[in-house]
């Protein structure tokens, strides 16, 4: 449910679930979304989730290549960045980002920062914290392989994403590649560590003509 808490006579930040809260947000509100989901298979963030979905999705005769709507999936007990498998986890961030297509000003931007991550038929999940650190509990599970899901696979989630945005008519202006220096040390022996995210640039593709957008570029180049 969400709460109001007024700061200055002049902004109210709305605390909450940004699904939830979309219906109060006026249409073409918006200048800029920036936004940072929760990563797909990463950490749990202490929330409640059902890990039996998948098998639950299936009971009411879906096909396992059927992915069900963001709806479905939090209403039995789904958690964003926790799907059984990443095609749901990408179906359902881009129906989230259309929601909030009708709030988002034609001259508005959205900035949003996604990472990647392997492949395992049996992973372990953790928490919180940093990837390789600390001694809490994890959450064991296992997913379904199939297709591009195979043992050691780099899974490439941010570029599916950003593929079945283009496909909802979202322009992507930038793919920009955030570096980390300090990645924790990994057990693998046999690949990198992954040191970089990307954080993807998109603006509404308008029904006629060219994309129209403030974007100011001394503030982002020299010269």
């Amino acid at each position: 449910m969400a709460t109001c808490a007024t700061v200055t006579p002049a902004a109210t930040v709305l605390h909450g679930d940004a699904y939830d809260l979309l219906p109060s947000l006026a249409p073409q509100s918006i200048d800029l979304l920036i936004t940072s989901p929760p990563y797909w298979g990463h950490r749990t963030y202490e929330q409640d989730h059902n890990w039996n979905i998948f098998q639950d999705w299936l009971a009411t005769g879906a096909d396992k290549t059927d992915v069900p709507g963001y709806e479905w999936y939090r209403r039995n007990g789904g958690a964003l960045g926790l799907e059984p498998l990443p095609d749901w986890y990408v179906a359902h961030l881009v129906e989230m980002f259309e929601r909030f297509r009708l709030s988002l000003k034609p001259s508005g931007s959205l900035w949003i920062n996604v990472g990647d991550t392997y492949f395992a038929r049996w992973s372990s999940i953790r928490q919180s914290g940093r990837q390789g650190l600390g001694d809490q509990s994890r959450q064991r599970r296992r997913t379904p392989m199939g297709g591009y899901r195979q043992e050691k696979q780099l899974l490439l989630v941010p570029a599916r994403f950003a593929i079945a945005m283009q496909e909802r008519r979202w322009i992507l202006r930038n793919d920009l590649i955030w570096h980390k220096p300090n990645v924790p040390p990994r057990p693998e022996t046999d690949r990198l560590r992954l040191s970089h995210e990307h954080l993807f640039h998109f603006v509404m593709r308008p029904t006629n003509g060219r994309a129209r957008y403030y974007y100011d570029m001394s503030e982002t180049e020299a010269g």
